[in-house]
């Protein structure tokens, strides 16, 4: 008696686990808790976490320009509960994270504003004294985030150059939230040695210089217009 009873137990704690793993399995997630979104300054990236969800397939990752979630752009469905954005930039800062699994998709997660500081990396560097040295890498982007902010930032960049290489160095439009940015070359000396030009799918460009003479050389970049701010990403690439 007490074994078919015991049998009777067994087969009712089955009943209600499977009854509540088909619950389970029927109802969308929580929004997922926990969310955080904090700029990495040595890296230049922004770190998003929040707590995982059991039984979740993917997770829907937001990012926008105000506090409203219903007006921002996916930009990622991670597995895992963490996303690290390279594409950040300074007015799209703000972040949700949405939980899907079979049932469903969740609400969307508290919003959370990134710290992303108004500046780049590399400043000050407001002018050729003050320009930032560079050791560039042969044949490698040596790619670089870097912004026009606040209004009327002008950025110098100073690396060596030889008459063994050519360089190209570029601002492609597709990565750049500011369009009239005009960057010069000039020697040690202060010379003009040659001015970037926009095309098709770059904002400026100088294309395959190669120096006259071994030295250093400064890169002077702004924006024609005083008003403008914005980030932008910068390829110096040297070539045999």
């Amino acid at each position: 008696m007490k074994k078919v009873l015991s049998g009777f137990a067994i087969l009712g704690c089955l009943m209600v686990l499977i009854l509540w793993t088909s619950c389970s399995f029927f109802e969308k997630p929580d929004a997922p808790s926990g969310f955080t979104a904090v700029y990495n300054e040595a890296d230049d990236y922004v770190e998003l976490h929040w707590n995982h969800i059991t039984g979740v397939s993917q997770y829907e990752v937001y990012r926008g320009n105000n506090t409203d979630p219903a007006t921002f752009t996916e930009i990622a469905d991670p597995d895992e509960a963490w996303y690290d954005d390279f594409e950040y930039d300074y007015y799209n800062r703000f972040y949700a994270v949405r939980a899907e699994n079979n049932a469903g998709t969740s609400d969307f997660s508290e919003v959370v504003e990134a710290n992303i500081p108004s500046h780049d990396s590399k400043e000050p560097n407001n002018d050729l004294a003050s320009a930032t040295t560079l050791n560039l890498v042969i044949n490698n982007p040596n790619d670089m985030r870097l912004s026009i902010m606040p209004a009327g930032d002008i950025d110098c960049l100073k690396f060596y150059a030889d008459t063994n290489h050519g360089y190209n160095i570029s601002i492609n439009a597709n990565q750049c939230s500011v369009n009239n940015i005009q960057m010069t070359l000039f020697d040690e000396n202060g010379n003009v040695v040659e001015t970037g030009v926009a095309g098709s799918d770059v904002v400026a460009e100088i294309f395959e210089w190669t120096p006259s003479q071994n030295g250093d050389y400064i890169l002077k970049i702004q924006s024609s217009d005083i008003n403008a701010t914005g980030y932008y990403i910068i390829y110096l690439i040297p070539w045999t």
